[in-house]
């Protein structure tokens, strides 16, 4: 996977922000050296979890994996996603040939109960297929990344909202041929999404305005190819960009405010960054190339 080659590698200075690289993480044998893993954070547990190849893996504070679940031969199906829930329970996504379950588990990520999805609006695609999932306030939100749309439902699996991203931005003609790259819910329930092939950023508030940013382009700020989006405790958001093998970051009001990594196996370096998380002071970027997943602390 090539990436737009950029001179320099310092980490962010100025702006009252400043990232540097920590460490990546780690098994007790070695280096994590798996590629493009879904990212996401738990802050009451203080525990990353990263989803590919059917399961998940779990890491501490220290940056180590303690536990892992899920294969791709489990009766409950290939896990797509995984969101924790305030009290230390887990929510899965999975998958199975062109069906979709979300299950409640325990932390072991041991399935306890199946949610049925109910009060679907009847407009609702019954094509409906989610991929990703987060939670926030006793809130569920299932996005199918290349339908556009998203589904609120609460803690039970009775619907609340359901939101349809190609027609709030106005290209519901070009959905098939846009999709949504990034997706996250922040900590008020902002819907966070990118687009890539419209070089745009997304912020939508239930009920409020879609708002928009982004740029193409290789010079700082400006986006090639844009994909996993987060965002911190203060609202500044974290976008990664697979071909500029960095992650970009923007405060609330879409501000600039620098970017980091930039190719190279060195460590701080990234190849190919797709997925990225933030919790506890610092940032998670997953990444191909076999260089699994680096975290970078925020300084302040």
């Amino acid at each position: 996977m090539a990436c737009t080659l950029v001179a320099s590698a310092a980490p962010i200075r100025g702006h009252g922000l400043e990232l540097r690289y920590a460490y990546s993480l780690a098994t007790l044998t070695g280096q994590v050296r798996l590629n493009g893993l879904e990212l996401s954070y738990d802050p009451a547990g203080r525990e990353l979890f990263a989803t590919g190849y059917g399961s998940v893996r779990v890491f501490n504070t220290s940056g180590v994996q303690t536990y892992q679940f899920g294969n791709a031969d489990d009766e409950a199906g290939f896990v797509a996603d995984v969101a924790a829930l305030e009290d230390g329970e887990l929510l899965l996504l999975t998958s199975r040939e062109r069906s979709f379950s979300l299950l409640r588990a325990n932390f072991r990520g041991e399935p306890q109960e199946t949610l049925n999805l109910t009060g679907l609006p009847p407009e609702f695609p019954g094509d409906f297929r989610p991929g990703a999932i987060a939670y926030s306030r006793g809130r569920i939100y299932l996005a199918d990344k290349p339908g556009m749309r998203v589904l609120v439902v609460d803690e039970r699996g009775r619907t609340l909202a359901a939101y349809d991203l190609a027609a709030l931005i106005g290209e519901q003609e070009k959905r098939q041929d846009l999709g949504i790259n990034g997706f996250a819910v922040d900590r008020e329930g902002n819907l966070l999404f990118t687009i890539a092939p419209l070089f745009k950023a997304y912020v939508y508030p239930p009920g409020g305005e879609v708002r928009s940013f982004g740029v193409p382009g290789s010079a700082p700020g400006k986006f090639n190819l844009v994909g996993g989006i987060a965002s911190d405790d203060q609202g500044r958001l974290y976008l990664a960009d697979l071909l500029k093998c960095a992650v970009l970051v923007f405060d609330r009001e879409f501000k600039f405010l620098g970017e980091f990594g930039y190719r190279g196996r060195a460590p701080g370096r990234l190849i190919a960054p797709t997925g990225v998380a933030v919790g506890q002071g610092r940032v998670y970027v997953s990444q191909y190339g076999s260089m699994g997943i680096s975290v970078y602390q925020i300084h302040e």
